[in-house]
């Protein structure tokens, strides 16, 4: 974090005081925002429901909307009329099958909100917020960073959450929750399967040890790069790792959830605190401690410590590590699945 950023936005680090709703909303009504804001994706429940009526009618007169997808899963929920239900383009069966199992619906979520803004002819707004369904609100917190968005957006064009963040993976930037200028969100288009039949060791996720070096492996990197590549800055797709992270410090604040205003529930009405620390199905749920996992996640709050020479040096040889891991795990493996391959075939 410098020194600058944290002087002039500290009321956005004070996340143990809760702000007074309706004095920060005379702000909103004030300042004209001009935002939009979505909750996409599946596993919406009856708390979030209730949370996204109040976020409505608290800011009902201001210049925000608050919209939701309908992916045939709002039968169920009872939502104010002043909220958007957005309908996706087509039916999740129509939606082009992408290389990773979900990643294309988000695109097409994308997409369907930048035709019903184009059919409502809502181009005036500037903002765009995405959040998933399967979140817990806390609603001041979550007030009190759309009302911050203008004046951070000053500084920083993207706004994202540290969540599915992977620090050792150049351009995989959260998909979870980002705020971006509203006319970019048109700029993805799917990441079909390539009609090029690949070895097929190639559709196994987890053999595939060149992934850490590559820019578009993963949903998240195929999302930022052509939002990044869309806006009016230079982009270079082959940007060395030193200069990779000189560039996340320059335009994308990275916040943690709870700064944002959100915790990620897994579609239930209850948090379970540290929920989100464990993979799921129960596995290390006996572990008090998170689990080592195949990236570390970035936090715009300590910036400068992971551009130290040695920090750097240090995430190299991590992302080396992993692909020799990777690679022998292939060779181990490799003979099985190609028998299993045959087998199918």
């Amino acid at each position: 974090m410098t020194e600058t950023f944290s002087q002039e936005h500290n009321y956005l680090f004070e996340i143990n005081q809760h702000i007074n709703i309706k004095s920060e909303l005379k702000h909103l009504y004030t300042n004209k925002q001009s935002h939009i804001i979505v909750f996409c994706g599946m596993g919406l429940t009856d708390e979030l429901c209730n949370q996204i009526n109040t976020l409505s009618e608290l800011t009902l007169s201001s210049n925000i909307i608050i919209g939701v997808m309908d992916r045939n899963d709002l039968c169920d929920f009872k939502l104010n009329k002043c909220i958007h239900k957005i309908p996706m383009l087509c039916s999740d069966e129509e939606v082009p099958k992408g290389i990773g199992t979900f990643e294309n619906y988000i695109f097409c979520e994308l997409k369907s909100i930048a035709k019903y803004i184009n059919d409502n002819n809502l181009h005036e707004y500037k903002y765009f917020t995405k959040i998933r369904k399967d979140v817990f609100l806390i609603l001041d917190d979550f007030i009190n960073y759309i009302y911050s968005v203008p004046s951070l957006t000053k500084k920083y064009p993207f706004i994202t959450t540290d969540q599915a963040t992977n620090l050792l993976r150049k351009f995989c930037i959260s998909d979870m929750f980002f705020t971006i200028p509203l006319n970019l969100i048109d700029t993805i288009p799917y990441r079909v399967v390539p009609k090029k039949k690949y070895l097929f060791w190639w559709y196994f996720r987890h053999l595939k040890p060149h992934e850490i070096f590559k820019n578009d492996h993963q949903t998240e990197q195929w999302l930022w790069k052509h939002i990044l590549n869309k806006f009016n800055i230079k982009f270079i797709n082959n940007y060395s790792f030193d200069d990779y992270l000189g560039y996340l410090d320059k335009y994308i604040l990275v916040l943690s959830t709870k700064q944002i205003g959100y915790f990620w529930n897994r579609s239930s009405n209850l948090y379970l605190h540290n929920w989100v620390r464990f993979p799921p199905n129960g596995r290390g749920l006996s572990i008090s401690t998170k689990p080592l996992r195949n990236y570390t996640s970035y936090s715009s709050f300590i910036a400068p410590l992971f551009q130290k020479k040695d920090i750097i040096n240090f995430f190299k040889l991590v992302r080396i590590l992993i692909f020799i891991k990777k690679s022998l795990k292939l060779l181990i493996t490799l003979p099985i699945y190609y028998i299993k391959y045959l087998v199918k075939r």
